[in-house]
């Protein structure tokens, strides 16, 4: 007897949870860490999925395509909606529509037998040989949203098993290489936006705006924290994550987007103790109205706290179904890399993504930690990535700017290597018919260890620009050029 998974949405979440059945039994269903109607189970080495396709009309031709990890499904929808009525009589109205869906299996897909079929409504995939010997000691962080293009991920498999990403990168800057594998199963999507600003410099109903203009204009990555913003007086933090809680709520768009939150800067959950994180991430979840974390940061190492600790601690949320991926904020190298050396000897969940000040003319973390990330399979999402507005392009020797940022942005038109940076924005930024802004996170999300740059937005008009950086693709000579002038030692 099968259950079935129901809706669109639940095989997202299907799809993301299959790893973490390697650990099941033989004959057996995993007995947590899924989504009630979910149905995953083992049949012999094979791990099998089904779920159906509800609004999928059973007589029409739904064609399921393996193409490597990813299954392309696509038929035709029937929706059955009223249309009037007639002396009373409900009239219905059936219409029909193409649909496309795209689903990424787990990384432990790779160099196996995937087959998928479809019969009356419920699509069953098996992955062919995925359970062959010992399970696996716990999960890894989960795969990446379905409907990524986004390179795979690296998991502990032989070379030969290895799937690799077929993204051109750059693996020392400015000079392109190839882009190193992954852990992280997550699509950032060209940017993620910052929510710093909300119930700071934008307010609920400018916050919804500015969250509508992302998502529509193609974004999927949101980035919060606990803290945000207890600067501001009468805040006590937590007040973005509410905003951004009741925008999904309102929207009914979770499976849409993805959601990273922080913990361990604010004053009434500080640190990294096991219970702080347990108590913590109740509150995020609360606030931001969701029963799951896509990732979930440590906003800063705890020397206070032996990293065993803190890395069972959010480990038991990853095993939880709580979180999906851990990321670490502000590590030096060598804490990030003995985490992961942890979390491999005690089959722990890693790190996956890493969470750095890092622009243009903020490059201190390129000597240690970028190497380090690289060795790791660590991916990193910059933050303060146009530097407080700075490469925005509009502060400038004389200008007058009108920000609450404009005093952290204008320290930098005393660095001379900062002002001498800016004519060769500009011309880049013309060359392309561009903004400054979108040439400065280019820059960065052509980086070979960047998933993407962290920006936020007060008004939609900011977004816009923001995601107009996701039609840049800066040539190698732009890119050494751009990063030539404000290099380390420059």
């Amino acid at each position: 007897m099968t259950a079935t998974a129901t809706g669109f949405a639940d095989v997202d979440r299907l799809v993301r949870d299959l790893w973490t059945a390697r650990t099941a039994r033989p004959a057996a269903r995993p007995e947590s860490g899924f989504s009630p109607a979910a149905d995953v189970y083992r049949a012999g080495d094979d791990l099998v999925a089904r779920f159906d396709l509800p609004g999928v009309d059973p007589a029409t031709d739904v064609s399921v395509e393996v193409q490597g990890r990813r299954l392309v499904v696509s038929g035709e929808r029937k929706d059955t909606r009223a249309a009037g009525s007639d002396d009373a009589r409900r009239i219905r109205e059936t219409r029909y529509g193409s649909f496309r869906r795209v689903v990424t299996l787990p990384r432990a897909a790779c160099g196996e037998d995937v087959t998928a079929r479809y019969d009356a409504g419920v699509l069953t995939v098996t992955v062919g040989g995925v359970l062959a010997g010992p399970a696996h000691a716990g999960p890894t962080p989960r795969v990446t949203h379905p409907t990524s293009s986004r390179g795979p991920c690296r998991e502990r498999l032989p070379p030969s098993r290895r799937c690799s990403d077929s993204r051109g990168s750059r693996r020392s800057i400015g000079a392109t290489m190839t882009r190193p594998t992954s852990l992280t199963r997550l699509d950032f999507g060209p940017v993620v936006l910052g929510g710093n600003v909300f119930g700071w410099t934008a307010d609920r109903d400018e916050g919804f705006r500015v969250l509508d203009a992302f998502v529509d204009g193609g974004g999927r990555s949101i980035d919060t924290a606990d803290v945000y913003p207890a600067w501001v007086p009468g805040n006590s933090g937590g007040e973005s994550e509410a905003i951004i809680g009741e925008w999904l709520a309102s929207r009914g768009n979770r499976d849409r987007v993805e959601i990273a939150t922080e913990v361990f800067s604010l004053a009434t959950r500080p640190g990294l103790s096991p219970a702080n994180i347990r108590a913590a991430v109740e509150d995020s979840l609360r606030r931001l109205r969701t029963d799951h974390l896509d990732l979930y940061y440590a906003h800063r190492d705890d020397a206070d706290v032996p990293q065993e600790e803190y890395l069972s601690a959010f480990d038991a949320l990853v095993r939880e179904g709580k979180v999906r991926e851990l990321g670490a904020s502000n590590f030096t190298a060598d804490r990030l890399a003995s985490a992961a050396k942890i979390a491999e000897a005690e089959g722990l969940t890693p790190f996956t993504v890493a969470q750095d000040r890092w622009s243009l003319v903020e490059r201190g973390i390129e000597d240690e930690l970028v190497p380090a990330l690289r060795d790791l399979g660590v991916v990193e999402a910059p933050y303060a990535s146009l530097a407080s507005g700075f490469l925005s392009g509009k502060y400038r020797i004389g200008a007058t700017v009108e920000s609450a940022r404009a005093r952290a942005a204008g320290k930098y038109l005393d660095d001379p290597r900062a002002l001498a940076l800016l004519p060769v924005l500009d011309d880049v930024a013309s060359a392309h018919g561009t903004s400054v802004a979108a040439v400065a996170l280019a820059w960065l999300r052509q980086q070979d260890v960047v998933a993407a740059p962290i920006a936020s937005g007060r008004t939609v008009e900011q977004v816009e620009a923001l995601l107009a950086s996701a039609h840049v693709e800066l040539s190698a000579d732009e890119l050494a050029r751009l990063a030539e002038v404000t290099a380390p030692g420059a």
